[in-house]
């Protein structure tokens, strides 16, 4: 198997909880960057809790995405792991790749804030149309770099309004 992997992370200056408490809101995540399309939680309370299913609609770079996925464990207000089934529509939609994909959320209570961290991968068959997609979207999609800068830029808004940020980077 061959994996392409990408990870940002923000210091907030805020406890856990206030990052939490801002954060878990779907409609937060989806005014977070214009290239998401919608959140949707699929349970009453539109809650991130563990074994809650969820519906991402984004474009990451040029491609149009759709994560079909489930929230694997939540612990508040520390961590979210999650996984899916993303769907990658190329040329307009002419093409649709489905892939494996998750991630882990991290809160990390540091000192004068949070540490605010998301690490996520996409997941290519060990098979010869597993190698062939994974050059693709490494070397011409250059997924890697549009997930960082996608999750960057998610993360950039979180902090400009939760106020006080000190610190960005990724990877």
């Amino acid at each position: 198997m061959s994996f392409i992997t990408q990870n940002v992370r923000v210091k907030i200056n805020r406890s856990a909880e206030d990052v939490w408490n801002y954060v878990s809101n779907s409609k937060r995540w989806t005014a977070s960057t214009k290239e998401n399309k919608g959140l949707k939680i699929k349970n009453k309370q539109e809650a991130i809790v563990q074994g809650a299913k969820f519906k991402q609609q984004e474009n990451v770079g040029r491609v149009s995405t759709s994560v079909d996925g489930k929230f694997m464990s939540v612990v508040k207000p520390k961590l979210v792991a999650w996984k899916g089934m993303a769907t990658y529509e190329l040329f307009n939609g002419i093409i649709r790749i489905k892939l494996p994909e998750g991630g882990i959320f991290l809160l990390e209570n540091e000192d004068n804030g949070t540490a605010f961290s998301h690490t996520v991968y996409v997941d290519f068959e060990d098979s010869l149309k597993g190698k062939l997609l994974y050059w693709y979207f490494k070397n011409v999609v250059k997924l890697d770099k549009a997930l960082h800068r996608h999750n960057f830029q998610e993360f950039s808004y979180f902090q400009k309004k939760l106020g006080n940020s000190i610190s960005a980077s990724g990877a």
